[in-house]
Parts: C-alpha cells; structure tokens; sequence
C-alpha cells in the first residue's frame, strides 16, 4: 500500500523535468524572436504597448475618442506613446530594412494619447505592461516581450508535459505541428494572440489527458489545475476565445473515455474542473459584453453584402491559411512558400489519417473541427463587413488550427496504443520532427533577412551574414547559430524521451504499477477494451 504514492512519486518526477527542459527550449526560442524583431514591428504592437502601458497604471477602460473612431483615451508615459511611430517608415514595405526605425526615448512626461486594443481582455495586458513601471525606452520594450514569452513558453511547456504523460506516440507529432513559426513568433511580441494560441494548445492538451487517462488524488488536482490555468488565459485574451473553449469542451465530449469521465465526474476535482471552466467562461465574457462606446476603427469602403463576404473568405480560405504558419512583421513578410507547403502537408497528414483512422466519435470532432477553420473566418467576416471592412487575419484562427492539429493526433494515439506502433511511427516521428525544426530555422533567418536588408532580388544570404543594413543588439549570424542549437536542443530532448519510453513497454502500456485505480488494466483508459485491441471502436 505504500509503494503506489513513492512509485507515484517517481512517476511524476520525468514529467516535470520534461516540463522545465521544454519551458526554456521554447522561451529561448520565443525570446530569439523578440530579439531579432524591430521594435514595434509586430501587427498593430504600438496599441498593444500603450494598452499595457495604461491597464497597469489603472485604465482598464478608457473613454471613447472623438477623434479617432475605434480608439479610447489613455493618459502614458511619452516614451510609450512614442512607440506608435517607431516603425512607420519601414513596414508597409518588406524591401525596406530597418534601418530607418529611431530608437525610443525616455520621456516620462504623462501625455493623453489612444489605443484600439480595450476590446480585448486586460489579463495579458497588465502581465505585459508590468516592466513599464520601473523602465523606459528599449529596455522596457524588449522586458514587455519577453514577460509574455515567459507566459506563452510555459503554457506550451505545460502541453508538452501533458501529453508526454498521455504515453501516445503522435502527440509529439501533433504538438511541434500545432506550435508553428508564427506561434513562436507571436509569442515573443506585445500582442495577445501569442498567449491565446498557447493557452489554446495547453487547454487542449491537459483536458484530453483529463478525459482519457485515470488519475486519483494529487494527480488528478494537478490535472485540473494546469486546466484550469490554461483556460484562464485562453478565455482572457480575446472575445473569440470563448469560441475556441467552446471547441475544446465539445472535443473533450468526442474523446472522452466512458468510465475515466464517470469517475472525473463523480470526483470533486472533476466538478471544480466543470465548475471552474464555467466561472472563468461567464466573467470573461461579462468583460467582454461590457459596452465600451467604442465604434467602428472607420467607415468601411466597400459595397459587399455579407453573403457575397461569406462566398468570398470560403474561396480564399486557403490564402488566409497560410497566416497559421508564418506572416511576419505587420503581416508583410510571409514565409517561404515550401516552408507553408512542408507545414501543412504534415498538419494535413495528422488530419487525414485521424479521419480515416480514428474511432467513429473522433472522426466527427475532427471532422467538425476542419468545418470550424472554413466556416469561422467566413462567418465572422460576413459579419463584420458592413461596420468594420474587411478585418479579418490568417492568425485570428491559428488557435482553432493548433486545436484541431492535437485533436488530430490524440485520436490517433487512442486508436494505436502499444509498443508494437512505436517502430512503424518512430521513422515517421523522427523525419517529421526534424522537418519541422529546419521550417523553424528558415522561417526565423527569412524574418531576420527581411529586417537586416529587405526582401529583394538584388540582395541574397551573403548579403545578411556580412553586410545588413539594421541588426539588433546581437550580430544576425549569432542569433541564427542560437535558433538552430536550441531546435537541436528541442529535437535531442523530444527523441530522449521517446526512446526511453519505448524501452519500458511494460510501464506505458498495461503494467499495473502505473494505472493508479483498481480497475483491472485491461478496462482502463489505456487499456485494450477501451482504446484498441479487440474492440478499437469502443468509444
């Protein structure tokens, strides 16, 4: 009776290794980002300072401008108000370096100026603008962005430990797929879409684990816990948000196992996880339908209804796809077109195999969820239309993308547990890993290319390494040397820990060491009842 909680112990201590070592892999790769990328030169970066700048001195909301539709009054250092022409001369253009960018001042004379970001929730906005209080200029700039890579790294982490402790042999797959460039990238930037995907990925991860795998006691409460912190955030940033827990919760009800959501149900972790994910939900949204007096940014100049709208982002749909997986700077610099081809044919992959593969209920929630990432931006558009114009961004759906990836790859788990997958999907694994690494590495260079000398045909690689234009604090051939020797770092512990647990078959599969409950093995969430062998469609 004592040798379960020390072998519970023991249990536990891989994972939050696992969590840790993932945690400053991904904030070293985030935080590279934030490095490598002009100041102010991320979408609409400038509001989002001055937003963080004004909730963490107290003005939540503003009150509406008169002179500029969309915007509310706030009253911040000039230093901060300055941000919003910082990169005025060189975004509209990606064949224009940096170089023309002046550096921020220090001024902290309290000045009135606007943001257009009050709309969204003020949670992340008041984690970003805490550096704000005791610095100014750059320091306080680059101290913002990496306080949010901070947050974004470790609720991926948090993911990665999750599905690590799932024991499935694609969610390695699904999550490196789900985490892509412009995730990263977001990540290390003054924008709350960073911390959006993240919580996303986490929320999902740790809620599949929660409805498939048996847990008792402090495990369980750890669980629920790490949910819950993921939902937290992913309900406060944006109002779509909601959406996406919406996906999740209904997910969960596709891929939950019968008797592990029985005994979660009928556990008091359980129903403070339903409970929690309820309160958070409803306080989120009353921010949210909070009327705020705030109009359309301008008067939209187009004629189009919204069925023509809604026809039109359905023919587009791929276009604006190509935003889940790399468009950089104010949306001007999209990446490589095979690093987009090479990323969606591995996401695609998950995807197909999981609705040609998956039991019957999680064919339907990917499938739904593929439904989601056409229906979603031509709906919202159409909606939108009439007061605002055309809005809409690739990234506003990245969340729902990393969603649906993982959803991708769970089925899959569920519908091949056993060691006797680990060698058919290890070649695969491994070849995918590594692709997507090397995506990573060039989407990073091609974004630094674009900053140091502009995207031109007159000006190549060479031109980078020993020639730029603009660089930041650290030379760009160092910054691109640090970005591939994390990746191999993140590729090294990801293959570590995929061979160390299929050299103990016997502890991932059916061993009744690491099933925590009475139930016989063979009836468990990891079990052959309920996830293959003789009855695969069981759930």
């Amino acid at each position: 009776m004592r040798a379960a909680p020390q072998g519970g112990r023991r249990a536990r201590r891989p994972f939050v290794r696992a969590f840790f070592a993932c945690w400053a892999i991904v904030f070293a790769l985030s935080a590279l980002w934030a490095i490598a990328t002009p100041l102010m030169a991320s979408p609409d970066e400038p509001s989002h300072v001055i937003q963080a700048a004004a909730v963490v001195r107290g003005q939540v909301v503003g009150p509406p401008s008169s002179q500029y539709p969309g915007a509310t009054e706030v009253v911040v250092p000039r230093w901060v108000a300055d941000s919003r022409t910082l990169p005025n001369c060189f975004t509209p253009d990606p064949a224009v370096p940096a170089d023309c960018a002046r550096w921020p001042g220090h001024d902290q004379t309290p000045v009135d100026w606007v943001t257009t970001s009050t709309l969204n929730s003020p949670v992340a906005f008041f984690i970003a603008g805490l550096p704000t209080l005791f610095l100014s200029g750059a320091p306080a700039f680059y101290a913002m962005r990496l306080v949010l890579a901070l947050l974004t790294s470790g609720l991926i982490a948090s993911a990665f430990a999750a599905l690590q402790q799932t024991r499935g042999r694609f969610a390695s797959i699904g999550l490196a797929a789900a985490t892509t460039p412009v995730a990263l990238y977001l990540g290390g930037m003054v924008n709350p879409s960073g911390v959006e995907i993240a919580a996303a990925i986490a929320a999902t991860s740790w809620g599949a684990l929660l409805v498939t795998r048996r847990a008792e006691g402090s495990r369980r409460w750890w669980w629920v816990a790490a949910f819950l912190v993921a939902v937290f955030f992913l309900c406060n940033t944006r109002s779509i948000a909601l959406g996406w827990l919406a996906a999740i919760i209904l997910l969960l009800f596709f891929l939950v196992d019968r008797e592990v959501g029985r005994e979660l149900l009928r556990s008091v972790a359980g129903r403070v996880a339903v409970g929690g994910t309820a309160l958070i939900a409803v306080v989120s949204a009353a921010y949210f339908v909070l009327p705020k007096g705030i109009s359309s940014t301008a008067p939209p100049q187009t004629s189009n209804t919204p069925l023509d709208t809604f026809s039109w982002m359905l023919d587009n749909t791929f276009d604006y796809a190509s935003g889940w997986v790399g468009k950089f700077g104010w949306l001007d610099t999209p990446t490589l077109g095979w690093v987009v081809v090479l990323w969606s044919a591995i996401a695609g992959m998950l995807a197909l195999a999981a609705l040609a593969y998956g039991s019957p209920r999680s064919r339907w929630a990917v499938a739904g969820l593929l439904g989601g990432l056409a229906l979603v931006p031509a709906v919202s558009q159409a909606l939108l239309v009439k007061d605002w114009g055309f809005v809409w961004q690739g990234r506003y759906t990245l969340a729902l993308f990393s969603i649906t990836v993982l959803a991708a790859a769970v089925a899959l788990d569920r519908r091949f547990p056993g060691a006797r997958t680990a060698r058919t999907i290890r070649p695969l694994a491994i070849a995918s890993a590594v692709a997507l690494a090397v995506a990573q590495l060039v989407s990073f260079a091609w974004a630094l290319r674009r900053f140091s000398i502009g995207i031109s045909i007159e000006k190549n690689w060479f031109a980078l390494l020993t020639a730029p234009q603009w660089q930041p604090k650290v030379p760009p051939v160092v910054l691109i040397v640090a970005f591939a020797a994390v990746l191999v770092a993140g590729l090294l512990l990801a293959l570590r820990r995929r061979l160390r647990r299929e050299t103990e078959p016997a502890l991932a599969q059916d061993h009744p060491a690491y099933v925590t409950s009475s139930h016989s093995p063979s009836t468990g969430p990891i079990g052959r009842r309920s996830l293959g062998g003789s009855t695969p469609e069981a759930d």
